[in-house]
């Protein structure tokens, strides 16, 4: 999600016309408390996993209980505000 989210001008400009985030298999990270453990900022870590270049770090303080962070539901917000033309 981090990925599509970070690049969307090179998805556009591939053809990509949307995006679909939902859990593929069981235990996967989604965007709301799927576990419902409450749990906001587990112990910080970084990973150049899925990084062209780089990594990404889980260092933030995150302001949702998602599972996510709130990473999808902030992104999205960010990108309705300004939405890339097609």
């Amino acid at each position: 999600m981090e990925y599509f989210l970070g690049h969307v001008q090179e998805l556009i400009d591939g053809g990509v016309i949307g995006l679909l985030f939902g859990a593929g298999n069981g235990g996967s990270t989604v965007q709301w408390d799927g576990k419902g453990d409450g749990v906001t900022n587990p112990a910080s870590f970084c990973s150049t996993d899925g990084m062209s270049s780089g990594q990404v770090c889980n260092d933030h303080t995150a302001q949702y209980t998602d599972d996510d962070g709130g990473y999808l539901r902030e992104q999205a917000t960010a990108y309705y505000a300004s939405p890339v033309q097609l």
